[in-house]
């Protein structure tokens, strides 16, 4: 999917040159970050998971490489799902900004519930015990510290995707004057 959106991109290209129409935009940089990134870890999900199923690797290896097959495509999901996001995003926002804002909201909705899910509501079975064992400040510190461990550890695509936008946008290199064309006769 990641492959195809590369080349059927949200806005299409110009008639005259072939580029893409909104590049040089925030949203659309974003959007190729995080499709590339999505197409980039997919790829080393599914080579991990044909080396964690070949006999040709000892068992260790095997259980290895399938361990890490799941986090990998954790990070695909989650930089999919922004490239969807960012997608929509650039293709609606001029004609319907408030649909492209909802649909973003909801995609990040759909993150935040499979992500956490898993954590915590084990966090919260443990919360009694814990202030029990080290009391309440010490709790608050524990919980607050492995929350945004889990927040950075989750979501540090996003830092990826969006600081690449930004910085592409900033840097010197990307602001290139294209060559001047002759004058037509």
């Amino acid at each position: 999917m990641t492959f195809g959106a590369t080349f059927a991109l949200p806005g299409g290209y110009r008639a005259d040159d072939g580029t893409p129409k909104l590049a040089g935009r925030y949203a659309f940089d974003a959007f190729m970050m995080a499709n590339t990134l999505a197409f980039i870890f997919s790829a080393a999900t599914v080579i991990c998971l044909v080396r964690g199923g070949s006999p040709s690797f000892n068992r260790t290896s095997r259980k290895l490489h399938t361990a890490v097959a799941y986090n990998l495509m954790e990070v695909s999901v989650t930089c999919l799902i922004a490239a969807f996001a960012l997608g929509v995003f650039v293709a609606l926002s001029p004609v319907a900004p408030k649909t492209a804002r909802a649909i973003c909201v909801m995609s990040g909705i759909l993150l935040a519930i499979c992500k956490f899910a898993e954590n915590w509501p084990r966090w919260i079975i443990l919360l009694p015990s814990y202030c029990v064992r080290v009391g309440p400040l010490r709790t608050a510190s524990l919980y607050t510290g492995g929350a945004n461990m889990n927040l950075f550890c989750e979501y540090w695509p996003f830092l990826l995707i969006f600081l690449w936008a930004a910085y592409g946008r900033t840097h010197p290199i990307t602001n290139v004057e294209p060559p001047a064309r002759p004058p037509s006769v």
